[in-house]
């Protein structure tokens, strides 16, 4: 996992450095990422710039942390799911509807954070290496979701490959839905869940296997498939 920050000397750091989490992110919500430098951090958290500095580099370490937390969060209600049902479906919308809820009250800073999430160059972006076990973990928890004597082992790696992508698209649509608790996007969820699961027995057919190997070689060519989510179950 990518670190939080460089925490300091024992449980004090560790409380320094989720006290200057919790402001900076107060801070991003209600001046935007762009509006927030690491001074106004520091100032805000009593202490000095070079103090601030020795917990979280940039104000993009501060977002890695954020994603850190998010995925802790989790990847404890996945364990929690996983060990409550063994249900395909109930497992892969539990981890989308859970993932939505953790992100409500921040759609706002979202928002302000596509710009940073899309360039290749920050390190906060969801494809630069410094978010790269993240998001492998990620997609691990979706392998895991669907893992099944069903379903074939290639398939559970594309196929969690595939619910992670599509994750990307629900959360665009996430941002700018002004339903009710975001309802609308709770229900594009559940439909496309329903739409894409039946199609798992299908693509498992001796049949398909053709299919799957070309399309397996191809996302692997491309560096789509990680090592890690090859080997992991």
């Amino acid at each position: 996992m990518t670190p939080r920050a460089s925490h300091g000397d024992g449980a004090k750091g560790v409380q320094t450095a989720e006290r200057i989490l919790e402001i900076a992110l107060r801070m991003f919500r209600d001046q935007g990422f762009d509006g927030t430098t690491m001074r106004d951090i520091a100032s805000a958290c009593g202490m000095s710039l070079g103090a601030a500095y020795y917990h979280f580099e940039s104000k993009e370490a501060l977002l890695l942390a954020y994603y850190q937390r998010l995925h802790e969060d989790r990847q404890r209600h996945a364990e929690q799911l996983f060990a409550e049902t063994s249900a395909l479906r109930e497992r892969v919308i539990g981890l989308y509807h859970h993932h939505l809820a953790a992100l409500r009250d921040d759609r706002r800073l979202l928002a302000a954070l596509v710009r940073i999430v899309a360039d290749p160059e920050s390190q906060a972006s969801i494809f630069a290496p410094e978010t790269r076990n993240i998001r492998d973990a990620d997609i691990r928890l979706f392998r895991r979701a669907i893992d099944s004597d069903d379903v074939p082992e290639q398939l559970q790696v594309m196929g969690a490959l595939g619910m992670w992508t599509l994750q990307l698209g629900f959360l665009l649509y996430f941002l700018r839905d002004d339903s009710e608790g975001q309802q609308r996007t709770h229900e594009l969820v559940d439909r496309c869940v329903d739409f894409f699961l039946p199609l798992l027995p299908l693509l498992s057919t001796p049949f398909a296997t053709p299919m799957l190997d070309r399309l397996y070689a191809t996302l692997d060519s491309a560096g789509l498939i990680a090592s890690a989510l090859k080997a992991d179950r």
